[in-house]
């Protein structure tokens, strides 16, 4: 099988609530075959194939997320860009040295082809800077991330959401979203809900839930909304195996067909299975993963100085320093540069 993981920016905790489940109760074969991701979901992406610990890309994009709430506009800080920096620092500190002869082949990057808005899927890397590379690239959103787009083999390329959100390999991929639509993993929709034409090749349901949504992405939200988001992927991810009978033991897996459908043909049951299912259906997020959520949900929470940045008046007063933050920030970028 292959999956597709679609571009959700800070969201992307779903998309690592999705890996966990599927690492844990998935077909034995599954993060072996081909991986696909646009913008944010180039990081699910890459950690199925290396095999990444999501407890250390946890912790990366909670200190992230940390950094953007501290400031008024969030992570849009044009002038002095710092997002592409902290995600490239991630990479380069977890993506084993070996990376891109893992994924050769294997993943695909969709990114978008500044000069005329093309998508573009990259595959092949001949190291691994140039895979790292890739993955900013597919993850720099133009203005929020900075004014002047990064580099793939001397061409400027930016957020693959923006050409192609969700990359379909094959009729056998498994499509991940963290918007409610015809993905085979996302939120539950209603049977009755209206659907707009393609976005980026992504389908999505026009409601109001999916606008919050799409706000959550670009502006990160606080610990508690992260956990409930990573843990909602990892149940989304759960429903799909029991929905599509996906969960079997090694011998079982075997007898599958390479099919993502509605009608998947029963897996034969064996004793070995009954157990995988009943622990797929107690199961959860790992331990260290919730750990590691609710200590950043507690430190939050807790402290002096949290409470006073988080009262109405301060935030207020935040606001009212925009005329003077804005020219320090511009006067910094052109230091930078």
């Amino acid at each position: 099988m292959n999956i597709s993981f679609n571009g959700c920016g800070f969201m992307v905790m779903y998309h690592l609530g999705v890996v966990e489940c599927l690492r844990k109760h998935g077909p034995a074969d599954l993060h072996l075959k081909k991986v696909a991701g646009a913008s944010s979901g180039v990081i699910p992406a890459v950690a199925l194939l290396c095999n990444i610990s999501i407890e250390k890309i946890t912790d990366h994009i909670l200190k992230i997320a940390e950094l953007a709430r501290s400031r008024l506009f969030g992570p849009f800080r044009p002038f002095a860009p710092y997002m592409n920096d902290l995600i490239k620092q991630g990479l380069e500190e977890y993506l084993p040295s070996d990376a891109h002869v893992r994924v050769n082949g294997k993943i695909h990057i969709s990114v978008t082809r500044v000069y005329d808005g093309g998508n573009i899927i990259l595959k092949n890397f001949d190291s691994r800077d140039e895979l790292i590379q890739a993955l900013t690239c597919s993850c720099y959103l133009p203005f929020f991330f900075g004014l002047i787009p990064p580099k793939f083999r001397e061409v400027h390329y930016m957020d693959g959401g923006l050409s192609n959100n969700l990359v379909v390999l094959d009729e056998h991929t498994i499509t991940v979203s963290f918007f409610s639509g015809d993905s085979h993993i996302c939120h539950k929709t209603n049977p009755t809900s209206i659907y707009v034409s393609k976005i980026a090749n992504l389908k999505v349901e026009l409601s109001w839930t999916n606008a919050q949504r799409l706000a959550l992405c670009m502006f990160p939200p606080d610990p508690e909304t992260l956990l409930k988001t990573c843990q909602q992927g990892f149940d989304d991810a759960r429903l799909f195996l029991q929905r599509n009978n996906l969960v079997a033991c090694n011998q079982c897996v075997f007898s599958m067909y390479p099919v993502v459908s509605n009608d998947l043909t029963n897996i034969i049951n064996c004793l070995e299975c009954d157990i995988l299912k009943n622990m797929l259906k107690a199961g959860g997020l790992s331990e260290v993963v919730t750990m590691t959520l609710v200590s950043a949900v507690t430190q939050a929470n807790q402290g002096l100085m949290n409470r006073i940045l988080q009262h109405p008046k301060m935030r207020l007063l935040t606001f009212l320093s925009v005329p003077y933050i804005i020219p320090i920030d511009v006067a910094f970028g052109i230091l930078i540069r």
